[in-house]
């Protein structure tokens, strides 16, 4: 075709006709079969059929992992800078209640100050670390899928064998229009 638009289409329709899958619902293996006229042609599909699903499957993590470790590391600059401020928090009070032992009061407001600060900490050491992993999971490369059996060349041809369910079903419609003839007279 001319049209690139349409060449495109065409193809597509053709590939998905070639194309048959079957997923194993208990074990989640999916197999892909291949149906062309050549056996080379039909192997060289499953192959690049497999290397683009590894792609996209590796390209879709890596995007969803950097999706992740943008959103977490702007979350470790909120808990770095609401950490930092309890801290200072704290800090203002020791330096203003320098005998604050004796008076109860001081001492629960002490105490709460001090809770705050450490879990703020604690928080921004947790988000600290999952933006460290995020930032692993955005650059790893390992695939997520196993290859139970790598596409295999097929010993024969493999066709639809068009000539010959033709021959068949003209003989077919022969008989049964001769035995309606033969039926009406």
């Amino acid at each position: 075709e001319p049209d690139t638009a349409v060449r495109r289409a065409r193809t597509i329709e053709r590939l998905r006709q070639m194309l048959q899958s079957t997923i194993g619902l208990r074990t989640n293996v999916v197999a892909v079969d291949v149906v062309a006229p050549d056996p080379d042609v039909a192997k060289r599909i499953g192959d690049l059929i497999l290397a683009r699903v590894n792609e996209f499957n590796l390209a879709s993590r890596q995007t969803s992992a950097t999706a992740e470790r943008r959103f977490i590391e702007g979350r470790v600059v909120e808990a770095r800078a609401r950490m930092n401020e309890a801290e200072a928090r704290l800090r203002v009070f020791l330096e203003t209640n320098r005998v604050w032992e004796g008076a109860p009061q001081l001492q629960f407001a002490k105490d709460r100050l001090e809770r705050e600060w450490q879990f703020q900490s604690e928080l921004y050491a947790s988000l600290a670390q999952s933006a460290e992993q995020a930032r692993i999971d955005a650059v790893r490369n390992t695939p997520a899928i196993t290859i139970v059996e790598h596409p295999n060349r097929p010993p024969r041809r493999d066709s639809p064998r068009v000539a010959a369910k033709a021959a068949v079903g003209l003989v077919l419609g022969l008989l049964l229009a001769a035995l309606w003839a033969v039926v009406r007279e």
